[in-house]
This record gives C-alpha cells, structure tokens and sequence, in this order.
C-alpha cells in the first residue's frame, strides 16, 4: 500500500504540465535504486528534484493515519541560471500543495490533506517539505 502510495502521488505531480518542463523537473520515489546519486544528478544538471518519501503510518484500531512528505531540493545556482527550470523550490512546494490537496488516492480510496510545508534545511541547498495526512482503513 506505501509504495502504491508513492507511485501514484509521482505519477500525479509527472504528468502535470508545470513538472513536464522544459526542462522537467524529476518527481522520484524513496525507494527508487540509488536516490542519493538520482538526487545530486538532478540537482547538478538542473538544478531542482522532487522527492515523495515512504509515507509513516501511526497504526491504530481498523485504520492507520498516514503522514505523506514530499520533499523539494534546490541548488539555487544551477536552477536560476538559463539551463534550469528557473522555478523556485518554494514555488515549487506551493505547486505540490496546489496539485495534491483534497486529491482522492485511487490506491488507497482516501483523501489527502495538506498538512504543512516547512523549508527544512539550507546549507548551500534549499530543501522544502510538503506534508499530508490520509486515514487508510485497515
């Protein structure tokens, strides 16, 4: 179910126009081979990716209260120059808030709600969170 989760959401932001480009932005799951050397590439050719972390689930009686991050991460530099996407990563997270809240998950037949967006890191990146929250019935 978590990994169908994460299919579905990077298959939602992919296909929208504002991800397509050009340039495209990557929307890569956690659980995708190598993450770290499919983050830095993107990072360093164009300067932006997104990433749909494996969602934590709080289990309780008959459901589960699922917490879904999407994270944003920029090199400013690369991203802003000619060749990137010139689309800021809070611009970016706000399209991510924009596309995926109150979107209904076929794989889980739930509801999503945002839940927050934080800038979560910025030692010479910048790197943003999107959170929702979906209840799954067990």
């Amino acid at each position: 179910m978590l990994t169908a989760i994460q299919a579905e959401l990077a298959n939602l932001l992919a296909a929208d126009a504002y991800f397509i480009g050009p340039p495209s932005i990557p929307v890569l799951v956690e659980d995708k081979g190598d993450l770290e050397f499919e983050i830095d590439k993107a990072i360093n050719e164009i300067g932006i990716s997104v990433v749909i972390i494996t969602p934590k689930a709080e289990v309780r009686i008959g459901n589960a209260l699922l917490t879904i991050v999407a994270g944003i991460t920029e090199n400013v530099v690369v991203n802003r120059a000619e060749t990137g996407t010139q689309k800021a990563a809070v611009d970016v997270a706000e399209k991510i808030w924009d596309l995926l809240n109150n979107t209904s998950l076929t794989s889980t037949k739930s509801r999503l709600i945002v839940d927050g967006l934080e800038l979560v890191e910025a030692r010479g990146l910048l790197v943003y969170e999107v959170r929702f929250k979906t209840e799954v019935f067990l």
